[in-house]
Order: C-alpha cells, then structure tokens, then sequence
C-alpha cells in the first residue's frame, strides 16, 4: 500500500476512479442524549449510486497550499484518491474519497484518512471533518468505524436537487457530517 500526493507528473490519475457505491440499505436517524446516530435497515434490493462528489480540475490543487490530493495505489494499481483542504474553525474538510470497487475492504480508505489527518496537523487544523449523505449508509459505517463522530446534521442541503430532478426523489436529502479531533 502507497498513498503519493499530487503533482504534475501524476495529475492526469484525478478522477481515473468512479465515485459509485452500492446502496443495500437505508440509514434511519435518530436523536439520542449524546448527539445523533444511526439505525441501518436492509433494502429489498441493492442499486448503485454514484456519489454527488464535484470532478475537480488538477489545476484546482497543483501549486496551492491550502488543499491537495493524494493517491493511493495497492499492488502498484491506483485504487484511490483522497482530496483535502482547510477550513473553518481550525478544520481541514475531506471533499473526495474514492476507492476503487475491488480494492475496497483492504484498508485503503483508512491510510488515506490518517494522510489527511497527517495533512491537517502540518497545517495547523485540529482534526477533519467529512460530510456524506444518508443515502451512503456505507460511507458513514466506514467513517464511524475509522473514529470519526456523526456531529452534524443538515436536513435541507440538498432541497434544491431534489427539485432540480439531480436528485432521486426516493432517497432521504440529509447531509451528515462526521468529525475526527487530533489527540492531543
């Protein structure tokens, strides 16, 4: 496992890997004392979605300080990509994690997670915090099981695509936000 930041002799690589996921089950929310958490409930059948996640431009990361992109490879493939960048409140933002269908499950997605922790702290962020939906049950079990805590919730994000018709009108528009803090 190899995980290489960005730059011009590796910059064609963004995006080379799909942003699907499998849905086979939906995320119920549900307040609780502590916060918020989630109660999962299996679907009668599985569909593949593809993540809402923005295609950006290498020229968007290459040379700028405050956001990167890293790749990360198994075997010597590209299996992944991760993007990062500062934020409010001290909070470096993941804005894109992908990793390749056949590569998922062999920890990947995690050694990209603690490079973008590694990445805040250089640049002086206390922890990271990524936002999925809860139409990706998948991705918040994974951040969840990676330490990072559903501190968020935001019901009206996406109430604009669903009237665009961007939006599948059968799916929950709830934006979820997970944080990890850095020990101290």
């Amino acid at each position: 496992m190899k995980i290489i930041r960005m730059d011009e002799s590796n910059a064609k690589q963004l995006n080379a890997i799909e942003p699907r996921y499998l849905v086979s089950e939906v995320a119920a929310l549900r307040l609780t004392r502590g916060g918020f958490a989630l109660e999962y409930r299996p679907l009668a059948s599985a569909v593949w979605s593809r993540s809402g996640c923005e295609d950006e431009e290498a020229a968007d990361f290459l040379g700028r300080r405050d956001r990167d992109v890293f790749f990360g490879y198994l075997e010597g493939a590209l299996c992944g990509q991760i993007a990062v960048e500062e934020s409010e409140n001290r909070l470096a933002r993941v804005t894109d994690v992908r990793v390749d269908i056949p590569a998922r499950r062999k920890g990947l997605g995690r050694e990209m997670l603690d490079v973008a922790m590694d990445w805040a702290a250089l640049h002086g962020c206390e922890g990271l915090v990524v936002e999925t939906q809860d139409a990706n049950p998948a991705a918040c079990q994974f951040l969840e099981h990676c330490g990072f805590a559903l501190g968020g919730v935001d019901r009206m994000r996406y109430a604009g695509l669903a009237r665009t018709g961007e939006r599948p009108a059968a799916l929950p528009a709830c934006a979820l936000f997970y944080y990890k803090l850095r020990a101290r």
